[in-house]
């Protein structure tokens, strides 16, 4: 018969083993800044890569360089257009950026949409602008119109400056000149009309019916040399009318 000896198992923790098998934590800032740089650039849910609060003074200034927020921008994003005008929404836009961002677009044959030189007359964003305007964006009526709609009076005087060649710029400014009107900017008001807005008896009865100030359809009045009846009391009704048709269009949209 043979006997089989049974071997203990020696249950002694070893502190070796536990140190091993320990979470190993590496602070962030730990790391050298070519390695975070490198890291940051496949971490696109951030702008600078990161969030901010995670971020010392050094790290940020790393990552907040525009190389490195364009190359995730353009990781983001699927095509250069997008994360430009995820850059132009901003304000003020980081130009840098921007100007790296426009360089791709071309360098790829892309073209600049004209709604990118439209948001940065809306935001009135001047600087973001003029890079616009002399990379050759389209879309200056659009910008007319909505630097003229929210008043931004440097913003307009920036575009008249760069104003086309071509005839749509009457048109162009007529728009931005009624849309001034009935947003109720008086010194837009006069500036568009010193730039060459035209005004006929239809534009001054077209905007008595939007609700247009009394005092502005005057002083249309006295600019065009033209005699047109305004009805007392019709401007304030007609605001009224005209901002609920307004509001009724934004909630079917």
């Amino acid at each position: 018969m043979q006997h089989y000896r049974i071997m203990k198992l020696d249950t002694t923790p070893d502190p070796m083993a536990a140190t091993i098998s320990a979470p190993a934590h590496f602070p962030l800032p730990d790391f050298p800044p070519e390695i975070i740089t490198h890291i940051a650039g496949f971490c696109t849910d951030h702008r600078l890569g990161l969030p901010t609060v995670a971020l010392n003074t050094h790290l940020a200034a790393v990552l907040r360089r525009p190389s490195l927020i364009a190359a995730r921008g353009l990781r983001r994003f699927k095509y250069p257009t997008s994360a430009l005008i995820a850059e132009c929404v901003r304000f003020p836009a980081d130009v840098a950026v921007v100007r790296i961002l426009l360089d791709e677009l071309q360098r790829r044959g892309g073209i600049v949409t004209p709604d990118k030189l439209e948001v940065a007359a809306y935001r009135g964003d001047n600087d973001l602008l003029l890079l616009l305007l002399h990379r050759g964006a389209p879309g200056f009526d659009r910008a007319l119109a909505a630097a003229a709609q929210k008043g931004h009076k440097a913003t307009v005087a920036v575009l008249l400056a760069h104003r086309p060649k071509e005839d749509g710029f009457s048109t162009a400014c007529e728009t931005a000149l009624k849309l001034a009107c009935i947003y109720r900017h008086y010194g837009m008001v006069k500036m568009l009309l010193e730039a060459g807005a035209t005004v006929t008896r239809d534009t001054i009865k077209e905007l008595e019916m939007k609700g247009c100030d009394k005092a502005i359809l005057e002083e249309l009045q006295r600019e065009s040399g033209l005699v047109v009846g305004i009805r007392p009391g019709a401007s304030t009704f007609s605001w009224v009318i005209w901002s609920v048709m307004e509001l009724s269009k934004s909630y079917v949209a």
